[in-house]
């Protein structure tokens, strides 16, 4: 399956519930990212706090993706600095995905 074809799932891991679901209208982080188009797509719940899954899209269609959590009430998103929290989201993106 594509990212851009998940649209909801929910995933139990050692009892703990997640959910990832596609936004209705992605967040757009480009003028944030020196004008290279960035996007946050989806939310993943089930942790501390609510992360989102950002993709930067290059010029040659190559792309790269990672976490980003907000900051308070402000809106701001930040990239998610916990290498054990964003290994295990990346794990259940890939499982959700049905890439193992």
């Amino acid at each position: 399956m594509d990212i851009d074809e998940l649209e909801y799932k929910i995933l139990v891991k050692n009892g703990q519930k997640y959910e990832i679901q596609k936004l209705e209208t992605p967040i757009d982080f480009s003028n944030q990212n020196e004008n290279v188009e960035t996007q946050a797509t989806h939310v993943l719940k089930g942790f501390d706090e609510y992360l989102y899954l950002i993709i930067e899209i290059e010029e040659n269609n190559d792309g790269s993706f990672y976490w980003g959590h907000k900051i308070g009430e402000t809106g701001l998103v930040v990239n998610l600095e916990d290498k054990t929290v964003s290994q295990k989201a990346m794990n259940l993106l890939f499982e959700a995905l049905g890439i193992e």
